[in-house]
């Protein structure tokens, strides 16, 4: 190739990219604005998860349980029979 060719090789090169530039800048933008957005969501749902884990715990803490007493009660009666 000759210098002309090649400097129509290099110009038709720096057109595209400065025509493409701008266009991967903006998709560059609004894929970091929405990785910030999605970024924000999840730290959003873990604190929700959070809260209302606690929520439930707390809520199981204050309720009775039964369950232990009666088997304790039923143990001591068998071991009353036996």
């Amino acid at each position: 190739m000759n210098p002309h060719d090649w400097g129509v090789v290099v110009g038709v090169a720096i057109s595209l990219a400065l025509a493409l530039l701008p266009w991967m800048f903006l998709i560059h933008g609004k894929l970091a604005r929405l990785i910030a957005q999605v970024e924000d969501m999840r730290a959003d749902i873990a604190e929700i998860r959070d809260n209302h884990l606690a929520h439930i715990y707390e809520r199981l803490g204050k309720m009775p349980c039964p369950t232990h007493e009666v088997r304790l009660i039923a143990i001591e009666k068998r071991i009353e029979r036996e």
